[in-house]
């Protein structure tokens, strides 16, 4: 699929660095489109991981290739030096969000880490921004948070995640999240 998006990107001409982000919650089709498929196309555009329920969640193409019984290190690299307990079945997103995971992330493909809002803000938004902020920031990760929505205190949210310093957020009103970005 992700060879698919690229070729219709290079087909509509919308190639500009600046205007496009390609995200996953999977990391091995982002490590594909750093490693392969962007330095095929002549492109670089900025890779973001995003983060799912980090307890429960785990990338769906870990689940696969562990079902498959395939060798993870071909797949994933030096991710499973950087884990304090390896990869493999116990793995969860929870796992990518240690600082050896994140720094990992950066080097190998990731620009932008995508977690939900409510990871960077556990306690609301006027509580403390969780400590993910400062480890994404250490390991040079702009941060996206997604998903605002007015229904849920996206406004309170949206301001303070900009105040803190997130470089951008997913929102699904663009008319309060171009107000708040204006403000």
């Amino acid at each position: 699929m992700a060879t698919r998006v690229v070729a219709e990107l290079q087909a509509a001409g919308f190639t500009d660095r600046d205007r496009v982000f390609l995200q996953s919650f999977e990391i091995e089709s982002l490590l594909d489109l750093k490693q392969r498929i962007l330095p095929a196309a002549g492109l670089d555009f900025p890779l973001v991981q995003l983060i799912a329920s980090p307890r429960r969640g785990r990338p769906r193409d870990l689940a696969w290739h562990l079902a498959q019984g395939h060798d993870l290190a071909a797949i994933y690299g030096g991710l499973a030096e950087v884990l304090e307990d390896g990869l493999g079945e116990h793995t969860r997103y929870a796992h990518l969000l240690q600082p050896p995971a994140l720094a990992w992330m950066r080097r190998e493909y990731a620009a932008v880490l995508g977690p939900s809002f409510e990871l960077l803000l556990p306690e609301g938004p006027d509580g403390p921004a969780s400590p993910l902020f400062v480890q994404a920031r250490a390991a040079g990760l702009a941060l996206h948070p997604y998903t605002l929505r007015a229904e849920l205190g996206g406004e309170a949210y949206g301001r303070r995640l900009l105040a803190l310093g997130v470089e951008a957020f997913f929102i699904d009103q663009p008319d309060l999240g171009v107000a708040l970005r204006n403000a």
